[in-house]
């Protein structure tokens, strides 16, 4: 009877063993699959910041060269009807011209500073709803290698 006994606690020994390994391979495999997951999703963080970042980086450009015409533009229309001696309706009608046209040049500029803003705006709150999905699967912010737009746009324009 006592071999009997043993020869049942000895099935189920082995019964739990066959379990425990079975659970082991399945949780190694969630926790394959859970880290992969979060590997693509820092690849896409890091994605996106880039094609942010570099989108911003190209209005800030734009807007910086439409700024400096603008302003040579003004600068020039000055001089050009300080000096000038064409009869004063000739004047007034290219001074008005050139008004539409800077008038023109500044709703473009506040465009982009527009597009820059919201731009730079969904970049963070993009960043911040991914942290916080982060978090949730148990992964630290920290963990996650990201730069605000601030940062990379900083970085930039000094290395220009």
């Amino acid at each position: 009877e006592n071999q009997g006994q043993q020869k049942v606690v000895e099935k189920e020994l082995k019964d739990l063993m066959v379990e425990y390994e079975l659970l082991l391979q399945a949780f190694q495999k969630v926790e394959q699959e859970r880290d992969e997951l979060l590997q693509r999703q820092m690849e896409s963080i890091l994605d996106v910041q880039q094609r942010s970042s570099l989108k911003k980086i190209l209005l800030e450009k734009k807007l910086s060269a439409l700024t400096e015409t603008l302003e040579e533009k003004e600068a020039q229309l000055c001089t050009t009807l300080s000096v000038s001696s064409i009869e004063p309706t000739t004047r007034n009608a290219a001074a008005n011209k050139l008004q539409e046209v800077l008038e023109g040049k500044r709703a473009t500029i506040d465009a982009l500073q527009a597009d820059l803003a919201r731009e730079s705006m969904e970049d963070s709150q993009l960043l911040h709803s991914w942290k916080e999905q982060l978090q949730a699967t148990g992964v630290s912010p920290q963990d996650v290698p990201s730069r605000t737009t601030e940062h990379i746009l900083e970085g930039t324009t000094s290395v220009s």
